[in-house]
């Protein structure tokens, strides 16, 4: 029986596909009312941006502390993406 190599096969995106999709699913946030859920906090607001990391800038948000229930508003804010449990596009 013959090996065969998973790589090789036809049905693999390329590297280049596969960055060009995370890149489309990434723009799908942009301009857009957004929340995102992190382990101590929930921010929502607009995103105008958002790279690969999530790491992601959000206006006209609203920043609510999970531990306290502490909140506040916020004209910009950058949220550091390593700690992002969900992102949801609102409605």
């Amino acid at each position: 029986m013959a090996e065969s190599n998973h790589s090789e096969t036809a049905q693999d995106p390329s590297k280049s596909e596969m960055e060009l999709l995370n890149a489309r699913i990434l723009n799908d946030f942009i301009d857009k009312r957004i929340t995102m859920v992190r382990e101590d906090s929930i921010f929502e607001g607009e995103c105008r941006s958002m790279d690969g990391y999530l790491n992601t800038v959000l206006e006209n948000a609203t920043f609510k502390n999970k531990e306290n229930g502490a909140s506040m508003s916020l004209k910009t804010c950058f949220v550091i993406g390593n700690s992002v449990k969900h992102i949801s596009i609102l409605k």
